[in-house]
């Protein structure tokens, strides 16, 4: 199983169910969390099934999932935080993809993020498989480069 995440620009234009689709295949991807998908509306779009959740319909949805196969099961969502019960040959297995805000938000804002972060984490079941996905907005500095191997030449 390959799992990633991506924070992508948009996928509101001509053409990105095609381009977005083909990475995903290009890449092997079975579950992929995205932020910043831009798509108006929820609900599944694409072959890839990429899942969305933007019940205002204000095309500023931040979060998104890209499974390989159709994701079963209720989808629980709020503007940060998507989550997927999705089932496996061994029980269960729960998706979160999240989006942190920014350094510059409210912290008021960002508290009340992490809040919503906690209740599906500590409601799983030991037995489940966790997995978190997302964009946490965080900084990693090392002034000594040890990352730079890891993260690539992207990372400041």
């Amino acid at each position: 199983m390959n799992i990633s995440n991506w924070n992508i620009l948009t996928l509101n234009f001509a053409g990105a169910e095609i381009l977005f689709t083909n990475e995903l295949k290009y890449y092997s991807l079975t579950i992929a969390g995205v932020t910043k998908t831009y798509l108006p509306g929820k609900g599944e779009k694409f072959i890839y099934s990429v899942v969305s959740m933007d019940t205002e319909n204000t095309r500023r949805t931040n979060i998104g999932l890209a499974a390989h196969k159709r994701p079963r099961n209720a989808l629980i969502s709020h503007k940060s935080l998507l989550r997927a019960n999705l089932r496996h040959r061994l029980g269960k297995f729960l998706v979160i993809v999240y989006y942190v805000p920014t350094k510059k938000s409210d912290p008021g804002v960002k508290d009340k993020s992490y809040t919503e972060l906690e209740k599906p984490i500590s409601s799983a079941s030991l037995l489940d498989i966790l997995l978190l996905l997302g964009d946490f907005n965080t900084t990693i500095s090392d002034p000594t480069g040890i990352w730079k191997d890891i993260m690539g030449r992207v990372t400041p």
